[in-house]
């Protein structure tokens, strides 16, 4: 079993679902015990770290990747996947330019492209992708050269469609942590302050 079959084989999809449902009870456990306004803190963390999980391992089976190569002033519309299966962009690509920054020993330090997107000219490097949408970029993934001596690009786009509920799951976790840590320390001066009282 590979890794990349992995987040979606029988074994791992069923602890997950067991995992989310027990969060889920969890969650539904606390607020009819305690009420919605007084566990809002509680039930913020913890729906972030169900949407997070939900998201990143449902992202990771619902993720594809789609790589084509790029030409000094040539266009494209195909991409292949790691297959070989073609498939049509919904755009155009067209690269303008190519450029190497190379080290003091003269090997390739970092490399970027000037690219068009439906004729939207874009800078893409190594680590600085182009974000299309809300789900989907295109990253700058290797380079070699053509018979001609020129550089051609090779670009991945890549589509996550659960990459903005994660971004939420991680965010409204984050926000329940710290609304809590923000909380405990407040009760705790409170605390030392009455015992300063009765002293």
């Amino acid at each position: 079993l590979g890794l990349t079959s992995f987040p979606t084989s029988i074994p791992f999809v069923a602890l997950l679902a067991a995992l989310l449902v027990n969060l889920s009870m969890t969650i539904i456990r606390r607020i009819c015990k305690h009420g919605l306004s007084k566990s809002k803190t509680f039930v913020l963390t913890h729906f972030g770290i169900w949407l997070a999980l939900l998201s990143g391992f449902a992202g990771a089976a619902d993720t594809y990747k789609l790589r084509t190569i790029l030409e000094p002033d040539s266009e494209t519309t195909k991409a292949i996947d790691n297959k070989g299966h073609e498939y049509s962009l919904p755009f155009t690509l067209k690269m303008r330019d190519f450029n190497i920054v190379t080290d003091r020993n003269g090997a390739p330090a970092q490399y970027s492209a000037t690219i068009d997107i439906n004729n939207n000219q874009h800078s893409i490097s190594v680590n600085s992708p182009v974000r299309i949408g809300l789900d989907e970029k295109i990253y700058l993934v290797s380079y070699g050269n053509t018979d001609n001596g020129s550089y051609y690009a090779v670009l991945e786009d890549v589509h996550q469609p659960w990459d903005i509920p994660l971004l939420i799951g991680i965010v409204a976790m984050l926000c329940g942590t710290f609304i809590y840590a923000a909380t405990r320390s407040k009760r705790g001066s409170v605390d030392k302050q009455k015992m300063h009282q009765i002293i």
